[in-house]
């Protein structure tokens, strides 16, 4: 029992200590208690339910009239939140709080949070805002099921999704929302978890081990439309930190309906358009937090914007999304170009900060091109020299992989792996494909001898990349690949022994030996026991690929005989 109007409690750091720990162990709250109390002048036992002490110790807090105590009461409501949300993942049922009644969280604390968006104190308005950001799937499941009430009121008035996304735009220039930055930017990151705990199928709302999405689909439109005309406003706002928390939101939104998998169109395409073209914009920001942003979501959205344009639709604005398609791959390729070249020291010198930032954003950039590469208008003829260029650039950072940050490396290997073979095959006339080739035997054949020291991880994902290249590899891509003056004759020996091991198809081995054959200038490079070591072996899967189609022919045969 503790008196709330006592100031000495607060100056004794007792709340900070609530806050930490109701964020790191918030299991606790579940146990039980005893407590000490005279009862006709007797000490009496009783036990207590902690975490009905806790309700009634943050009811205390948020009416206070101090604005120092109310914010702490909007603090530890947040970290309990968070903890309760982090605890969720745990296999231990105490640490998950199995069986714990939470619906105290949205009759008693959401109350309690969305009468304090209206403080007059700034710092309480951010707690509440972010920590309303933290409820979990089952809180806004039993929230959105009372849109509207009796008595006239709006959604905005009885919804704390709606009350959260008014907050998120600048009242100075509008009719609604919040004056503090701080406030906006808080309230567009919550928007942005809660689009993630709501819109998209997880583990974290599962019932019965399922998974499935809180909100109906009728419901997922609505807050699409809504949250996208909302953080159009965002975007343009004049303080950074709102910006990029409003393309943080956007970016949620787009991998939320992503992830859903629906077969029904969630977000109007102009919607998803004017998002691509505002977002986009971004890229140039001054902000590097916004730009880091910025190229996240532009990824997320791109890859729903293609996806749910239909064939008619694609024929009516075909070029404006062709063009679109460029402009963001070209952008993108700057971002990562602009790391490789303060790795390989061409550019002028960047402090930590500045590197810092083109590294994360290079790292970003390479994601978020698997979405382009992915799409139709990738193989317009208009863009084959962007992507060309796009491609060429991904290979450099594998190419770099001594030198460059391993996650940019990760995130290249990823888009390169992801890319759809008749995309390398458009590209091939730019010797793409083979520069890519050559790349990943070159490094191999470092590994392999020990003269360097790649992490086995980033190996892994060059082998699968270098099966990938030799399955889609014509005689053209195989010639560009051994014309590189980086490839030793000893390389392609030691190809010759990889492909071997990975029990490739006869035509492989065929093409390979009918390149240095043909091609009068790769002679001298390779000695000739090496080129007829491919034609042997062409020769001998020839006849083993024969000897099992004549046996599967045998077989069904004999299964027709009986």
């Amino acid at each position: 029992s503790v008196n709330m109007q006592d100031s000495a409690f607060v100056q004794t750091g007792a709340l900070d200590v609530l806050s930490g720990i109701v964020h790191m162990a918030p299991w606790v709250l579940s146990m039980r208690q005893k407590q000490t109390k005279m009862i006709n002048h007797q000490q009496q036992e009783q036990e207590k339910n902690r975490l009905v002490v806790f309700q009634e110790i943050i009811s205390s807090l948020f009416y206070h009239n101090d604005a120092s105590i109310r914010s702490f009461g909007a603090k530890i409501v947040e970290s309990f939140l968070q903890g309760r949300k982090a605890m969720a993942l745990s296999s231990d049922e105490q640490l998950r709080m199995t069986g714990v009644d939470f619906s105290f969280v949205t009759s008693i604390f959401c109350p309690l949070l969305h009468r304090s968006l209206n403080d007059y104190d700034v710092s309480i308005r951010s707690f509440a805002a972010s920590a309303l950001g933290h409820l979990q799937g089952s809180d806004w499941e039993s929230i959105f099921k009372v849109l509207c009430v009796s008595e006239g009121k709006t959604k905005h008035e009885t919804n704390y999704f709606y009350s959260l996304l008014e907050v998120c735009e600048n009242r100075r220039i509008s009719s609604r929302g919040d004056k503090s930055a701080n406030v906006r930017s808080m309230a567009c990151k919550a928007i942005g978890n809660i689009c993630t705990t709501c819109i998209s199928k997880s583990e974290t709302s599962s019932k019965k081990g399922e998974e499935y999405a809180i909100l109906p689909e009728s419901q997922v439109v609505e807050v699409c439309k809504d949250v996208s005309e909302v953080m159009l406003h965002c975007m343009l706002d004049t303080t950074a930190q709102v910006r990029s928390m409003a393309l943080f939101a956007i970016g949620n939104l787009a991998l939320a309906v992503k992830e859903r998998e629906s077969d029904n169109l969630m977000i109007p395409l102009s919607t998803t358009r004017s998002l691509c073209i505002s977002v986009y914009k971004c890229l140039d920001d001054k902000n590097e937090k916004v730009i880091g942003n910025a190229i996240r979501t532009i990824g997320h959205l791109v890859s729903i914007l293609y996806d749910q344009v239909t064939p008619q639709q694609a024929e009516s604005c075909s070029q404006e999304m062709t063009e679109l398609c460029r402009k963001v791959a070209c952008k993108l390729t700057c971002k990562i170009n602009h790391a490789i070249n303060d790795a390989t020291n061409e550019s002028t010198k960047l402090t930590w900060k500045q590197r810092s930032n083109a590294k994360r954003h290079a790292w970003g950039a390479c994601n978020s091109l698997k979405s382009l590469f992915g799409c139709s208008y990738a193989r317009k003829k208009e863009n084959q020299e962007a992507f060309s260029n796009a491609l060429s650039k991904l290979i450099r950072c594998v190419e770099l992989i001594q030198i460059l940050n391993e996650k940019i490396v990760i995130s290249a290997l990823s888009t390169l792996t992801s890319i759809p073979p008749m995309t390398w095959h458009y590209f091939g006339v730019k010797n793409v494909l083979g520069n890519g080739l050559a790349v990943c035997i070159n490094i191999m054949y470092r590994d392999n001898n020990k003269e360097s020291n790649v992490k086995p991880i980033l190996i892994g994902e060059i082998r699968a990349m270098l099966l990938s290249l030799v399955n889609l590899a014509t005689e053209a891509d195989f010639y560009n690949c051994f014309a590189s003056d980086d490839l030793s004759a000893s390389m392609v020996e030691f190809l010759y022994c990889w492909m071997v091991d990975q029990k490739l198809e006869a035509r492989i081995y065929s093409t390979v030996s009918s390149v240095f054959q043909r091609q009068s200038d790769l002679g001298g490079k390779v000695e000739m026991y090496i080129v007829q070591k491919f034609s042997s072996r062409a020769l001998h899967e020839h006849k083993k690929e024969n000897q099992e189609f004549t046996n599967s022919s045998d077989c069904i045969e004999g299964e027709d005989e009986l």
